[in-house]
């Protein structure tokens, strides 16, 4: 399934040269990316990397149907966070979580709830507990999430994955033994932007 999906990515850029309009668009990067995540390649969270970056090329060069999203960004988050392999290839798709989250800040595109609790899981997933960057890392993305308002209850499900038993209390107010928390069990403000389109979000900041 893969490699016919990224055959048929390079199919519509070659059929593209004499018809435009069947250039790849956002979805059908975004499919490619998320048929990558769903198998079992040791080394997608690169792969889906590559085709990320390819979209976003596309995009500089003018075909304006591949604009970035956070769609595909988090198409491509979850292929690295489900990468089930060896430590160092674990580590290595952690790292390529991180440079996915650096692309996405340089493209203006503005995460959402599930980027959060995608990149948690990515965390609990990836990185050890004796990992030193597991906990610094859910840390600021829990109360990255805090501040924007996107704490859903994904977000808390996986943070509670994600966080040591102090970093969980830390973060909730709550110990761990009450996980899984739910919306309904925690400040409003927290949760306020959730499911709002990033327009209204933007208007905020």
């Amino acid at each position: 399934h893969v490699n016919q999906a990224t055959q048929l990515l390079s199919r519509m850029h070659s059929l593209a040269k004499d018809d435009p309009s069947l250039q790849p668009d956002l979805y059908s990067y975004t499919t490619v990316m998320t048929v990558i995540g769903n198998s079992d390649h040791g080394d997608k969270a690169k792969e889906v990397l590559q085709i990320l970056k390819q979209m976003i090329n596309e995009y500089e060069i003018g075909n304006t149907k591949t604009k970035p999203t956070t769609l595909p960004f988090n198409a491509a988050l979850n292929a690295c966070a489900f990468t089930w392999s060896c430590v160092n290839t674990k580590t290595n798709a952690f790292v390529v979580a991180i440079s996915i989250l650096v692309l996405m800040k340089e493209h203006g595109v503005i995460p959402d709830e599930i980027t959060y609790g995608t990149v948690l899981r990515a965390c609990s997933n990836l990185l050890p507990p004796s990992d030193e960057r597991r906990d610094w890392m859910v840390e600021r993305v829990f109360s990255k999430a805090k501040r924007e308002g996107l704490v859903s209850n994904m977000v808390l499900k996986q943070v509670g994955f994600a966080a040591s038993e102090s970093l969980f209390e830390s973060l909730t107010g709550r110990p761990k033994s009450d996980h899984p928390l739910s919306t309904s069990s925690i400040p409003v403000d927290w949760t306020i932007n959730i499911g709002k389109t990033h327009r209204e979000m933007r208007e905020k900041v």
